[in-house]
């Protein structure tokens, strides 16, 4: 029983600290994500406005 109560902790422990860290990179993703979009619309502003 003990050996079971200690393989479930450690399971439920893996999986806080991996849920953990994927809440982590997807709000770093996002982030970059994010980041990218902006600099894509500047990009295509500046043209937009270039040939005009």
């Amino acid at each position: 029983m003990q050996i079971a109560a200690y393989l479930r902790g450690v399971f439920i422990d893996n999986s806080v600290q991996y849920s953990v860290v994927r809440f982590h990179f997807g709000i770093i993703f996002a982030d970059f994500m994010i980041i990218a979009l902006q600099s894509l619309f500047i990009v295509i502003f500046n043209r937009g406005r270039l040939i005009i």
